[in-house]
Order: structure tokens, then C-alpha cells, then sequence
């Protein structure tokens, strides 16, 4: 078989991860058919997830500082194909980058959402995103973290929640003009991850993305400094 050949190149910086496990029922719905929710302790789980993308090109080219640099935030849980294929599948992504947003609804199919983004970080590592979804009567969502001395890699602990909500290296997207469900892959090395000190954060991407779900502090909160992260080509789940 070929190798797969690399298509993108990334790094993603200052990640916060925060985790709530949820009634499978609560979001079973808004998957496609074709993938089954991947549980831990028989419970589904939701995520959200800000950090700065920085270095995003195509692996032959160099990094546009206007395209390639951006906050993003997501929203996401886990699945896992007939195949029992493990991965993510996201609810939305937003950002500011209107081109990047574009290139990824029409080539990957994933839904990514303008959003006024701002980041900020200081020498101690307390790290500040905001956003704000525009026409909505949602407010600016504020999170701030301050990482902490790291302290684990999953990768050593495969049965940990841990390494179960971090440790993922497929995405899953639908095309829904064609009815097909895809699915792309990606490399990087194992999270070297912290326990930070959470200082604020929302819980507002649920209600915008019609999740009924309370305002609960997270179970798992995780971050990690940065990762170099590469990307391979988007493909059909036959």
C-alpha cells in the first residue's frame, strides 16, 4: 500500500481542553448515521477546545502571516465508523479567518463559522480567548488558563480518559448535498499535556449549537503548550 502523502502542515499553540461527559441520548442525534458515539465509562463526552493556529500551508509552501495565523475554538465529541475507527467529529469550529473557513466547508466539509476571535498571552502563560459569534444574542465568551508544569503524556496511559479525549488522530465530516460521510487523518506527537488553572470560560457553543446542556464546570480540564501537526488527504468511508 502507498504511503499517504502529507497535504498540510500546521501548529497548534496554547490549547485548552475542557470536557463534560453527557447522556448518549443528549447527542446521538446530531451525528451522522453512519458513525456510533466512542464512550467512556458509558457516557459520551463533549469538548471544547480554543488554541492559536499558526503555521497553517499547504506542505509544498510557506505560511501567509493573514491566512495562516488565527484563533480557533471548536466544539466536539468522539466517534468511531463501522470500521471502529476512532475520531472526532465537530459540531463547529469558528474563526476569523473568513478564507480558511471557506476552504474548509467546501473541501472538507467541516462546519466552520465566522467569529470576531481575539487571543492574548503573557510572560507568566495565562492565556486569554475570546470570541464572539456575530448576529446572535449569545455575548463575547471569555476563556483564560494559565498553564502549569507539565506533568503527563497519555500517550503512556492508553486507558486513561486522559489519552481518551486528547489522544485522537482521525476526524469525520458529511457531505450532505452527496449523503457521504468522510473521513481525514493527521500526525503530531503525543500531547505533552498540563493541568492549568482555569480562570474563566462559557459554556455558550452548546446553546449555539443546539445542545441542552448545563453550565457545570468541566470534569476534565487539560492544556497543552503547542504541537507541530501534519495533515493527510480527506477520503470516502465506503
Amino acid at each position: 500500500m502507498a504511503e499517504k502523502r502529507i497535504i498540510m502542515k500546521q501548529e497548534w499553540h496554547n490549547l485548552l481542553f475542557l470536557h463534560w461527559p453527557v447522556p448518549i441520548s443528549l447527542i446521538c442525534n446530531q451525528i451522522p448515521k453512519q458513525l456510533e458515539l466512542d464512550t467512556y465509562n458509558n457516557k459520551a463526552w463533549i469538548g471544547i477546545i480554543p488554541f492559536q493556529m499558526k503555521k497553517l500551508r499547504p506542505s509544498y509552501a510557506f505560511p501567509i502571516p493573514k491566512i495562516s495565523n488565527f484563533t480557533e475554538i471548536n466544539l466536539r465529541t468522539y466517534v468511531k465508523d463501522k470500521y471502529n475507527r476512532k475520531g472526532v467529529w465537530f459540531f463547529s469550529l469558528d474563526t476569523q479567518n473568513s478564507f480558511g473557513n471557506w476552504i474548509a466547508k467546501t473541501f472538507f466539509h467541516l462546519n466552520y463559522r465566522y467569529a470576531k476571535t481575539s487571543f492574548l498571552s503573557d510572560t507568566e502563560e495565562r492565556n486569554t480567548c475570546k470570541f464572539k459569534l456575530p448576529n446572535t444574542k449569545h455575548p463575547t465568551q471569555i476563556f483564560s488558563w494559565q498553564h502549569t508544569q507539565d506533568s503527563l503524556i497519555p500517550s503512556k496511559k492508553p486507558e486513561s480518559l486522559d489519552f481518551f479525549l486528547t489522544e485522537r488522530y482521525r476526524l469525520y465530516s458529511f457531505n450532505k448535498e452527496k449523503n457521504i460521510l468522510l473521513t481525514g487523518t493527521l500526525t503530531h506527537e503525543p500531547y505533552k499535556l498540563n493541568r492549568p488553572k482555569l480562570i474563566n470560560y462559557s459554556t455558550d457553543l452548546f446553546s449555539s449549537n443546539a445542545i441542552n446542556h448545563t453550565n457545570n464546570y468541566p470534569e476534565s480540564v487539560l492544556a497543552c503548550r503547542s504541537v507541530k501537526v501534519s495533515i493527510f488527504p480527506i477520503e470516502r468511508v465506503n
